[in-house]
């Protein structure tokens, strides 16, 4: 019996890192099937929820005065931060490169958590102008609530390499959007320039 946990445990030890190389290989090459390239999630050092309850804005630099820090230690590791909290972001035991803050809305502030750019996830919206923060939309499924079925679903790219995914609109349904704000200053003159539009101009 012994001997059978000690191999089950070397398996999953052996597991990890091969099962991660391969979920990289799959989630790039259904990337490329669709010719888009994957483009690397800036790392978060420190992340402001405003007291407004808009969306949770990141930080490359700690802070020098954080309300609090927050340490990652393992994939999936989860902390709500507080509305008007900003907090800085320790990462002990893991790469960062391959892993992204995914946040989810509470009635108080934001959920976040270590999520692998290459797992999937559910996005599941209950109420009007919900919106979650998430790798990439081609490793994203999305749930709606049937009470949310005629309402608008919107991605914006974040300025830190990720999306915003919004139920509702900032114009009829007055929804908030701090990806949307920052979108202009992403649409470079280079930008514009190559920009294919469909149909007739």
């Amino acid at each position: 019996m012994k001997s059978i946990l000690l191999s089950m445990c070397v398996v999953g030890i052996v597991c990890m890192p091969s099962c991660t190389t391969v979920r990289k290989i799959e989630y790039e090459d259904r990337l490329k099937q669709f010719g888009i390239e994957r483009r690397p999630i800036e790392v978060a050092r420190t992340v402001t929820v405003k007291a407004t309850g808009d969306p949770p804005i990141p930080g490359k630099t700690p802070v020098s005065k954080p309300d609090r820090i927050i340490t990652f230690r393992s994939m999936n590791d989860k902390f709500e931060i507080k509305a008007g909290e900003t907090v800085n972001i320790v990462y002990d035991g893991v790469n960062p490169e391959d892993t992204y803050l995914r946040y989810e809305p509470t009635e108080d502030g934001y959920i976040v958590q270590l999520a692998s750019v290459f797992e999937p996830v559910n996005v599941v919206f209950r109420r009007l102008c919900e919106l979650f923060i998430v790798a990439n939309p081609a490793m994203t499924s999305v749930i709606v609530a049937d009470n949310l079925r005629y309402e608008q679903i919107i991605w914006t790219p974040r300025a830190d390499g990720s999306w915003e995914v919004r139920i509702g609109t900032t114009g009829d349904r007055n929804c908030r959007s701090q990806a949307l704000d920052y979108l202009q200053r992403l649409r470079t003159a280079e930008y514009e320039r190559n920009l294919r539009k469909y149909g007739k101009n």
